[in-house]
């Protein structure tokens, strides 16, 4: 556990993973300089999704959906997406933090993430620059508490496995029940590596742009690196190296970044070749049959035909925003609600997304168990 850093123990208190009271006294800072209150999805995310832009800093809201009770208020950002001492864990009567490290990550990010939203190119990202997205990226998906309870349902998924076969899972001598604080230490010690063994996952995708709007943004979940898969959507799919897998980050209410595989993009690209290399050809085809005007109005049909191809292949090519599209922002916003343990934010209080799906299955107000087979 090399990059944990020592604080000073602070006995009798335990993660809390349901706050979001921004005036309680654990917003301030504990006297040994951390942040009593640690965010699992940060601030330089939250900040980018704020309902009033011009707020002066440190007074900055975001509308919040709470799954379970279906209510809608409106807290700062300093309490929201966040949990008590969420990243300090007590080994051999030491308390250890990943909150310096994680706060190292975000310094790095926050003006790249600021200067993509301000100006939405890809082009514009260096090498290094991308390279701390993806670190960012990786570090994500194992933060947040749907990666522990994840940790937890294989836990007690493996032990109940074992009961089925008739073992009793004390017995197995490489297997043990892990309580909540071993989740917890087990959780940090792979968030402590998560850049180094994942970020070239992200690294290796085609990134790409999707534009929404502000009176139809994009939502950020308390779990927001959503994956969808365009080839198969069955169980195994939904990896980081899975053929046909896109990965969704909201970055603002009107700017998602994607992570496709190439492979998708391969396709899509060579299908686009195919169409403007045919309709060159048949420009300088003369027609055998038919008459001079109906071969006119077919090239015309051609021709509206590859416009409509380069207006979605271009963001694609160039390294722009794709056109808004209400069914996209509606699947990355449905995403964000199924991986969402219970907390949606957005820069607007409509949630009407979450609430049509909380009517259309009940069972998503409370948390899907990891099944073990």
């Amino acid at each position: 556990m090399g990059a944990f850093s020592r604080v000073s123990a602070v006995p009798g208190r335990v993660a809390n993973f349901d706050y979001h009271r921004d005036q309680d006294p654990a917003v301030r800072m504990r006297t040994d300089g951390k942040a009593e209150v640690q965010h699992y999805v940060p601030q330089v995310l939250l900040r980018l999704h704020v309902n009033d832009a011009s707020t002066k800093r440190g007074s900055e809201q975001v509308w919040c959906f709470d799954k379970k009770t279906q209510k809608v208020f409106s807290p700062n950002i300093r309490g929201v997406l966040a949990g008590t001492r969420f990243y300090e864990v007590e080994v051999n009567g030491e308390t250890l933090s990943l909150e310096e490290p994680l706060s190292e990550i975000e310094g790095l990010l926050a003006p790249i993430l600021v200067r993509l939203v301000r100006e939405p190119k890809l082009a514009s990202l260096s090498k290094e620059d991308r390279f701390t997205i993806a670190s960012f990226c990786a570090a994500q998906m194992v933060r947040t508490p749907r990666f522990r309870d994840r940790v937890k349902d294989m836990n007690e998924g493996v032990a109940e496995a074992l009961r089925k076969r008739g073992i009793d899972p004390a017995q197995v001598s490489n297997f043990k029940m892990l309580s909540e604080e071993e989740i917890k230490a087990f959780s940090m010690d792979m968030l402590s590596d998560a850049p180094r063994k994942f970020a070239s996952h992200f690294l290796v995708k085609f990134w790409h742009l999707i534009g929404a709007t502000p009176d139809d943004p994009f939502h950020l979940g308390d779990h927001p690196l959503v994956l969808d898969n365009d080839f198969d959507y069955g169980r195994g799919s939904l990896g980081l190296a899975s053929p046909g897998v896109t990965i969704y980050l909201p970055l603002s209410p009107t700017l998602c970044l994607a992570m496709t595989d190439p492979a998708l993009i391969d396709e899509l690209f060579a299908g686009a070749r195919k169409v403007r290399t045919g309709f060159d050809e048949l420009r300088r085809k003369t027609p055998k049959r038919g008459s001079p005007s109906d071969w006119a109005a077919f090239l015309e049909q051609m021709k509206e035909d590859q416009d409509r191809m380069d207006q979605h292949i271009r963001p694609f090519e160039e390294g722009l925003p794709s056109s808004y599209n209400a069914q996209i922002v509606m699947r990355v916003n449905s995403l964000q609600m199924l991986y969402a343990e219970r907390w949606i934010v957005s820069s607007k209080p409509d949630f009407s997304l979450p609430l049509k799906m909380l009517a259309d299955d009940p069972t998503l107000r409370e948390r899907r168990k990891l099944e073990v087979e």
